[in-house]
């Protein structure tokens, strides 16, 4: 589930209905933003996320039926919540346990903070923020601009442009 999120920026409730049919053989799986209800495109052909489909059909022993959960808990049903292995992670790290996290409750590491690492990994790469907006399924900039600082390149290279001397 973690692999997914990091590499797709899926939400941890789309992740959890995510179906078989919906992750194989395609590039873009469709997810929907919880307020709208809007549908928009996941790109599920990452290397990442292929590794780990792969593995999840082999520990399966059987071919997924395309209507099965690509993630079961363990009574054989769906997740509500992130599994208690990724909160164990969290705590054994002690990731919140830093004076600014111990402190303030909305800056605690949770599952949703792997969406905002995608989005941040894309931004420190140099993708426009209009294409991190798509990728995220947001409908305003304002949204995606929480990442525009995670660019360090992306101001000098644009002043640079200007240079009297650059080819026409």
């Amino acid at each position: 589930m973690a692999v997914l999120s990091l590499f797709s920026g899926l939400r941890l409730g789309d992740i959890c209905r995510l179906t078989w049919g919906e992750v194989t053989e395609v590039e873009v799986a469709y997810a929907r933003t919880p307020k709208s209800g809007m549908a928009y495109g996941v790109h599920v052909d990452h290397p990442e996320i292929g590794k780990m489909l792969t593995e999840r059909r082999t520990r399966l022993k059987r071919a997924p039926q395309p209507t099965e959960l690509l993630f079961v808990n363990g009574r054989g049903g769906p997740y509500t919540s992130a599994p208690e292995v990724f909160e164990d992670a969290v705590e054994e790290c002690l990731l919140n346990y830093t004076p600014h996290r111990r402190d303030n409750p909305a800056e605690k590491i949770n599952f949703h903070a792997l969406r905002h690492t995608f989005a941040t990994w894309l931004a420190m790469k140099g993708t426009p923020l209009y294409e991190i907006m798509a990728l995220m399924g947001q409908h305003s900039l304002k949204m995606a601009q929480r990442y525009a600082a995670h660019d360090p390149s992306g101001l000098a290279a644009t002043v640079k442009k200007l240079s009297l001397n650059a080819q026409k």
